[in-house]
């Protein structure tokens, strides 16, 4: 403190400092050691911890009575202390006490009379106070900008300072920040209902403190203090029960999971009445509360177009209520409360709002029913909760992991044949229920053994590509055995035994060979049992026929460059027999035999395999060799019957080079050489009239000969390069040997 101001304050006293030097220099030197000690503490420790620029500040700042001097020093000054007890008075307001600076938005300090306020220490950042606590953008206690006029003025919708004050009263410099609500609505369990529920005991408090500062109270959920009924969007709040978690289940949208209770009162929601989707998200599940996630719109599957009115593919409050009909949301909160649900059946076995028809697997379906009801399966599919038996159906219903088909969940092995393996994976989606039985799934019934000979459960129960489990191509076939094995071969991929001997059999179901169907024979494969029976009971393996020679392009054996498209020609029959027929064909060209049945398959010349009795079936396929490395293959062709028997493998050998082209033209004198011969490792050649010449050559490097005898010398060029498909230009020239003149006579003799 400089001598000046004090000499002043004693002048303001009456003394003169001319009259009574002593005293002066005396109160001079008492003053000075008061403010050394002050000093002194800070150093050496005090109870608040202040720097000593903050210290020197409150010595003249402490007048709680401003604008009187309350503490008789003779200074009258307005009772400050640090913001929080620990934003030191530098901190805002510089170090000089004698020039106040104001802290600005950009850390900096200004000279004028305004500065930073809550809002932009507390909600936008300042320089330098990165340690004050931060609220969320939205902030104003809701989202909603006239909140604080909404019903009434608790503060002004355009500066977001005067919702600090409303709460909080302007606390820029006192040590307790929370202000006014301190003593009644501080993070305990119950604070909304502090301010807004006239049955909270801290209610009453609460009004004195907003009435005495001459504020008008928060409005009361339940009788509206006024406003009740005037104001569309009232909602009369009358709840099981009254704590914040209750609260945030309606106004807590934006707030973060498990927030603490400053984060939501600085980020209160609007409720949404009549809005499904603004409270049913995925934040909303509420610890300690009766409210669960019920939706998750990335997620919601196809019943997101349950109402198409607003658009496809749009979720929206229509989609909701149209399931949840006759829906009373006043009545939400109430104890006991609930909404009439459409059940999955309600609109999937009828086609109500659109929605695919279930035919199939369910309760008294068209050909395959199930006792077990939608959900038991779908829930399971799907691993996620319910709060009734359709909830997570139809909410989740249209999940990825949901169980399809078996004719879209794996590719048909090629050819169509498969071992037992195999078939195990293709039906995979089928024996997730039927074999092993699987209690998850209700009570399905077991089936193990199929009755067809690829083992595939699609033979019979898809009679078209199904989409899903539930549609009519899921069907039983129906009539006899002839009938499945003949004009419905095709339909049902079984054995076609039209054209042997066996298409006029009417005992079947005798116990030559088959045995008898456990539903008294009447030959019609309409039980569970029937799929789990060996049809080749009796011991009847049946016998392949044979292959004939293979032929390359009409070669036993052939080379050709890469590149070119070989086609593969043999015949195949079938075993003399009762049920002689040829079923396909196919061939391999690998090293390791693939597996009967997982070759390339081979097509039959006139369309069909129909050969019995041991007539031949003649087969072809072609083979691009453009993605086969250069060597040498053998293509293995064999054949098989309806009954799944193979002959023998019969073969080929296919050679497979990698050529490039050596082109020019032989010329001499200027003029081209017709019929020069071109040679090289190999391989050779003749020009043309012109003299032009083409060569097809493996890849390498040659010396290349170009002749013509007697006329010309030879001409050798060395170091030729050939790549693989590509063309080497080479222009040679031969020089023509020496001439001269041979006369004579020629005589008889």
């Amino acid at each position: 403190m400089e001598r000046g101001s004090i000499v002043g304050i004693i002048e303001k006293m009456g003394f003169q400092e001319r009259k009574n030097r002593i005293f002066s220099t005396i109160f001079i030197a008492a003053i000075v050691i008061i403010s050394l000690v002050s000093i002194l503490m800070v150093f050496t420790g005090t109870p608040q911890g202040y720097t000593p620029v903050t210290l020197v500040c409150i010595s003249c700042h402490n007048d709680s009575g401003f604008p009187s001097d309350t503490d008789n020093n003779s200074i009258i000054a307005p009772y400050k202390r640090p913001h929080n007890d620990s934003v030191m008075c530098e901190t805002c307001h510089r170090s000089n006490p004698h020039t106040i600076g104001f802290i600005q938005r950009n850390g900096l300090f200004g000279l004028r009379s305004t500065a930073v306020s809550c809002p932009e220490c507390h909600q936008t950042g300042v320089p330098n106070f990165t340690s004050a606590p931060m609220i969320p953008p939205r902030f104003m206690h809701g989202n909603n900008i006239t909140q604080g006029s909404k019903w009434g003025s608790y503060w002004n919708s355009s500066r977001l300072k005067t919702a600090c004050i409303y709460c909080h009263d302007n606390t820029l410099h006192n040590i307790t920040p929370v202000g006014r609500i301190l003593g009644f609505a501080l993070r305990n369990s119950s604070s909304c209902s502090n301010c807004h529920y006239k049955g909270n005991a801290n209610y009453s408090i609460m009004i004195n403190a907003f009435s005495s500062a001459g504020l008008e109270r928060p409005p009361e959920i339940t009788n509206g203090t006024g406003w009740n009924g005037s104001e569309s969007g009232y909602y009369n709040h009358t709840l099981d029960q009254y704590s914040n978690d209750r609260c945030k289940m309606c106004h807590g949208s934006f707030i973060s999971l498990n927030a603490t209770m400053p984060e939501f009162v600085h980020n209160v929601s609007e409720a949404a009445g009549g809005e499904c989707i603004g409270c049913h998200t995925s934040n909303q599940n509420m610890t300690g509360s009766l409210f669960f996630e019920g939706i998750n719109l990335s997620s919601f599957g196809k019943h997101i177009n349950v109402n198409t009115s607003n658009g496809t593919d749009l979720l929206t409050n229509d989609d909701c209520t149209t399931c949840h009909y006759d829906f009373n949301f006043s009545d939400m909160m109430l104890p006991n409360f609930t909404t009439r649900t459409k059940t999955c059946t309600e609109c999937h076995i009828y086609g109500n709002f659109s929605a695919p028809v279930i035919s199939n697997h369910r309760p008294n379906g068209t050909s395959v029913g199930t006792t077990t009801y939608c959900s038991t399966c779908h829930n399971n599919s799907i691993n996620k909760y319910a709060y009734s038996v359709n909830a997570s159906v139809g909410h989740y219903g249209t999940n990825a992991s949901l169980v399809k088909p078996t004719v879209n969940q794996t590719a048909r092995p090629v050819n169509g044949f498969m071992d037992s393996a195999d078939a195990s994976s293709y039906n995979r989606a089928c024996n997730n229920c039927h074999n092993p039985k699987n209690t998850s799934y209700g009570n399905p019934p077991l089936i193990t053994t199929p009755h067809t000979p690829t083992a595939t459960c699609n033979q019979c129960h898809v009679n078209t590509n199904a989409t899903d489990l539930h549609n009519a191509s899921i069907i039983i076939p129906g009539g006899g055995c002839i009938d499945c094995h003949s004009v419905n071969a095709s339909r049902y991929k079984a054995p076609n035994l039209t054209g042997t001997d066996m298409i006029y059999s009417s005992f079947c179901d005798s116990n030559t060979c088959h045995g008898t169907y456990p539903d008294n024979g009447n030959n019609v494969i309409d039980s569970l049992g029937e799929h789990n029976i060996n049809r080749y009971e009796r011991g009847y393996t049946g016998r392949g026929g044979y292959t004939d020679t293979v032929y390359l392009n009409g070669q036993a054996a052939l080379t050709v460059p890469k590149g070119a498209i070989v086609t593969i020609t043999s015949r195949v029959n079938d075993t003399s027999g009762s049920a002689s027929r040829v079923g396909g064909a196919e061939y391999y060209y690998t090293t390791t035999d693939p597996g009967q049945g997982k070759g390339i398959p081979m097509n039959a010349v006139d369309g069909q395999f129909d050969a019995v009795n041991r007539a031949w079936e003649d087969v072809t396929a072609t083979l691009d060799t453009s993605g086969l490395p250069v060597g040498t293959y053998t293509i293995n062709v064999r054949g098989v019957d309806i009954g799944k028997q193979w002959s023998q493998v019969k073969n080929a050998t296919l050679i497979v080079q990698s050529l490039g082209y050596i082109n020019g033209t032989v010329k001499s004198s200027g003029s081209g050489i017709a019929g020069a011969s071109i040679s090289a490792t190999n391989a050779s050649t003749t020009s043309a009239v012109d003299g032009t010449f083409n060569l097809s050559i493996s890849s390498g490097t040659y010396n290349v000969t170009a002749s013509k005898q007697p006329e010309y010398y030879d001409n050798i060029t060395s170091g030729v390069v050939v790549t693989q498909s590509n063309t080497t230009t080479l222009y040679i020239v031969i020089i023509g040997k020496p001439t001269g003149t041979l006369s004579g006579v020629v005589r008889s003799i």
